[in-house]
């Protein structure tokens, strides 16, 4: 997919164009450095599927995403299908050198990922590995730090 949008500064869908990067467990977005950084932190916004329709007794309607109250007949909450589950960034420490795992999660649920990072490295990329239910993955943001 194009990683441009994961640098455009907006982490939300536009209904004018498809403001995410696209792709399928087990591709990839890489960053590669003129001279090798310290990396502290990585910053990951997924696509929690904002504009959702509402279940139950209100399924005509857009889904409340905080809900103050839980009607009798409201279908239990589940994670967003196309919210990322499973990933893990790696880390070349020179252009040459093999990639390394320095980060991996296999439970994610939140629509912010802040992963703390720790290492000096010329190339750094996310691996998507799995959503909770879509066959695409969609991302509106990854940097790091």
């Amino acid at each position: 997919g194009d990683p441009e949008p994961l640098r455009n500064g907006s982490d939300r869908p536009d209904a004018d164009l498809d403001n995410a990067w696209c792709g399928k467990p087990g591709d990839w977005i890489e960053y590669r450095f003129a001279t090798p950084v310290d990396l502290h932190e990585a910053r990951i916004i997924c696509d929690s599927d904002l504009n959702r329709k509402g279940q139950g007794a209100n399924a005509r309607h857009g889904e409340k995403n905080s809900l103050s109250n839980y009607p009798l007949d409201q279908p239990p909450r589940r994670v967003p299908a196309s919210l990322l589950k499973q990933f893990r960034i790696e880390a070349q420490e020179s252009p040459e050198g093999a990639w390394r795992v320095l980060a991996r999660q296999s439970d994610a649920h939140q629509r912010l990922l802040r992963v703390p990072l720790q290492g000096r490295v010329s190339a750094v990329r996310l691996v998507p590995e799995a959503t909770w239910g879509t066959e695409q993955v969609r991302l509106f943001a990854f940097d790091v730090r």
